[in-house]
């Protein structure tokens, strides 16, 4: 979408929308028109002072379209660019209200990095609907951003629900501003919620469904099928009256200026725990709000109240999620909710380094599968780190974000470090205080995993820069241009090729004389078995035979094992086990893509099919 406008009558009776897609004609310097308005606007900002940043407003416009050139007054143009200036770098929301030459009208502005402006035009303008609030006009501009994408620029002209304009001091606005600021990052569901039931508001309906996420984690293990997320997520929403209340006590608990006290907090928890029991009737629906309730109560600290945060982000009690079969108490949890995202942070000890998965499952069974079972695999993950760091200071950690199939991985990237950020960067450094029932500060340190690029560490590394991480540059580990990149030198693969040549000689097997069989979870794109995959080759040819590959694609088995020059292959072009050519099967060999009938039953049990 690329220019929005609205116009109605003064009536009220006609409404004319206007929605223009395509590539939008970007600014022309050699335009005579357009070169004698940039003249018109730079004069301006010297008239006003602003000489200084003439340049940098050059550039701003030099970014812009034609058509918003010829159209914008210079004194709108320098606003616009001072508003610009707040978001470029980021995807930060930055929403004012101002006065209109109509004064009975209010414009409302809202500047946004890296959305999808169709989709978000479309969210204002319902949430403006549901707060009784009445679009006059609306336009849309977007802005190019450098490196960082694009800002775009939504401006509508307004009537408040009473009929005059909006009051900025109001308690309506500061209420309809923290909405417009979620728009953003709010879920499909939470959005949806907010439809149904509008006395919840934005943020209250963000927590619930938030809630029944983490809800889902801790139950599903007791019945995949009665705790399936999207029954736990229904049964919050159809109780959406007690879920409110559970989101509200939320939300109170953890006011920065007027937080409830424990004693205060759990008088009214019991007071829930009562209407719950009182009202509904249904054994999983009370299983799931008391559980709901219960992570409200384990929650330590928690980003609801920052108008400018990408998602929800909790520090929880590790009791919350503890089960038998796991030996080991984590030292911390973090819980982070967002759109199209949920994500667990887990460490065993307060100084602990471990890498950031994202999982990116290709369709909804495997999105349904992959979030079923995110928390034992960060615990997992975690627990191996752990028992890897066995011999040094730091302890084991893990970072793993699944993310839904049509949602962006760099969106999610920064919505998980950024929330991390909100609850570790100091006090001082937040626009916001936030409740702290830990008692102390923490630290974290990320590495790269999965899915995760340069471009997302060095985004990470700047972001925690720019909101005063005192340790910025080992929030993140690997970046670009510092010290040893572990993919290009297949650091960890040469280490695990040392423990395999000493495991095969303990049971009677020497690697450089005779055959033997191996199989790998992890693909010949990936760091580790991409390297492991080129080293066996190195030191052992053909008598490394590989009988069996897994990754996210798929899997591929053979008891004669895999075509090594046709692996090699897939380890130069950076590419997936589903890209095995089939004729370079064997007679015995299969290829198992993902998207396969039975594809994901395949990769998923291959570990422990083949011999």
């Amino acid at each position: 979408l690329r220019v929005a406008k609205v116009h109605a009558s003064r009536d009220g009776s006609l409404v004319l929308d206007t929605l223009i897609l395509g590539d939008t004609p970007r600014f022309d310097a050699h335009d005579p028109a357009q070169a004698a308005k940039l003249a018109e606007i730079l004069a301006y900002a010297d008239a006003q002072g602003h000489a200084a940043e003439r340049e940098a407003i050059a550039r701003h416009l030099a970014g812009t379209s034609a058509e918003y050139v010829r159209a914008v007054t210079p004194e709108r143009a320098r606003v616009t660019w001072e508003r610009f200036h707040q978001v470029s770098g980021t995807d930060d929301t930055h929403v004012v209200v101002e006065p209109e030459d109509d004064l009975k009208l209010s414009r409302v502005v809202i500047m946004v990095g890296n959305t999808t402006p169709r989709r978000f035009f479309y969210r204002a303008a319902s949430l403006f609907g549901r707060r009784g609030v009445d679009i006059r006009r609306a336009y849309l501009d977007v802005f190019e951003d450098g490196h960082n994408g694009f800002v775009s620029m939504l401006t509508f002209l307004v009537l408040a629900p009473e009929g005059g304009p909006i009051d900025p001091q109001s308690a309506f606005w500061q209420s309809l501003k923290t909405e417009l600021s979620r728009l953003k990052w709010l879920t499909e569901a939470a959005f949806e919620l907010h439809g149904k039931e509008r006395h919840l508001g934005v943020v209250n309906a963000e927590v619930v469904m938030a809630l029944a996420s983490l809800t889902h984690q801790v139950l599903s293990r007791e019945s995949a099928y009665a705790y399936a997320k999207d029954r736990v997520s229904a049964i919050a929403a159809r109780h959406a009256s007690l879920s409110g209340t559970i989101a509200e006590l939320f939300r109170e608990r953890f006011h920065p200026e007027r937080p409830l006290d424990e004693h205060a907090f759990e008088a009214r928890a019991v007071m829930v725990l009562d209407s719950i029991e009182r009202s509904v009737e249904a054994d999983d629906a009370r299983r799931v709000l008391t559980t709901m309730l219960s992570a409200v109560r384990h929650t330590l600290r928690t980003n609801v109240w920052l108008e400018r945060r990408y998602g929800l982000a909790l520090r929880l009690d590790p009791e919350l999620l503890a089960r038998p079969e796991h030996t080991e108490k984590p030292y911390g949890v973090f819980f982070l909710h967002g759109r199209g995202f949920d994500g667990f942070h887990l460490r065993f000890r307060d100084i602990a380094r471990g890498g950031l998965r994202v999982v990116r499952p290709v369709g909804p069974e495997q999105l349904a599968l992959e979030t079923d079972r995110v928390f034992d695999e960060v615990y997992g993950l975690a627990q191996a780190q752990q028992l890897k760091n066995k011999d040094i200071p730091e302890g084991g950690a893990k970072g793993v974000v699944v993310c839904a199939p049509d949602v962006s991985v760099t969106r999610v990237v920064k919505a998980f470090a950024d929330g991390l950020l909100d609850l570790i960067v100091p006090p001082e450094e937040l626009p916001t205080r936030i409740v702290d029932r830990l008692g102390k500060p923490e630290v974290l340190y990320l590495g790269p995993d999965e899915n995760i690029t340069p471009e997302h560490i060095e985004w990470i590394v700047d972001r925690a820069r720019r909101r005063g991480y005192p340790l910025a540059a080992a929030f993140m580990s690997s970046k670009p241009g510092a010290g040893i990149n572990h993919k290009v030198y297949g650091v960890t693969s040469e280490g695990v090729t040392v423990f395999l040549d000493a495991a095969l000689r303990a049971i009677g097997i020497d690697p450089r004389s005779q055959p033997f069989t191996v199989k790998l979870t992890g693909g010949p794109d990936g760091d580790v078995a991409g390297n492991e995959l080129k080293i066996l080759h190195r030191e052992y040819g053909e008598r490394a035979r590989i009988v069996g590959i897994a990754d996210g694609s798929g899997a591929a088995e053979d008891p004669d094992g895999l075509d090594h020059q046709e692996l090699l292959r897939l380890v130069e072009g950076s590419l997936p086990i589903a890209d095995f050519d089939r004729g370079r099967l064997g007679p015995k060999g299969v290829l198992a893509k993902i998207s396969d009938p039975s594809g994901v039953k395949l990769r998923n049990t291959m570990h422990n099919r083949v011999v």
